[in-house]
């Protein structure tokens, strides 16, 4: 089955799609940047290394789970103004309760950087597509930005 009529089938049928445990992703490919983000996490949990970006935001999420600590950003009045708008009250487990087992706060970790990369990747090229599809019909602009680029690159502003 082509991936195009995957994709269709999984937008307009998600559960006989999910029935025929249909992805739109290639296994081996999919398999390869789980792994890569893996090897990545405990790289830095080895070396205790901080580099300041979405994979340290998720484990530090992680690791709050799985130490059973709420920070201050997730105060508990926040919780509390939360659960009681929403009604749910005594219906779902508090965020201050939950505890996560190690294995899944690294499932979680990967998951939700899969989801961003993916998700990244699909929106980015979308807006490159389009850029590209309206300055190859408008010459004026591609002048315009073709200049715009040469004068950057005389002053050195442009270093790749």
């Amino acid at each position: 089955m082509t991936q195009m009529m995957k994709s269709v089938l999984l937008l307009l049928m998600p559960k006989l799609g999910y029935a025929l445990k249909l992805t739109v992703t290639d296994d081996e490919a999919k398999d390869f940047v789980c792994e890569v983000i893996k090897r990545e996490l405990r790289e830095r949990r080895a070396s205790n290394t901080k580099k300041k970006d979405f994979l340290d935001v998720l484990s530090s999420v992680a690791n709050e789970a799985e130490s059973h600590e709420v920070t201050k950003d997730v105060g508990e009045q926040e919780e509390e103004d939360h659960e009681h708008d929403a009604k749910l009250k005594g219906h779902v487990e508090s965020l201050s309760s939950y505890k996560m087992a190690p294995e899944e706060a690294e499932t979680y970790v990967v998951s939700q950087a899969l989801v961003l990369f993916f998700a990244g990747v699909d929106t980015t090229s979308t807006a490159l597509s389009l850029v590209m599809h309206f300055l190859s019909k408008n010459q004026d602009a591609q002048d315009k930005l073709f200049a715009e680029i040469q004068v950057q690159q005389m002053i050195g502003m442009i270093l790749y």
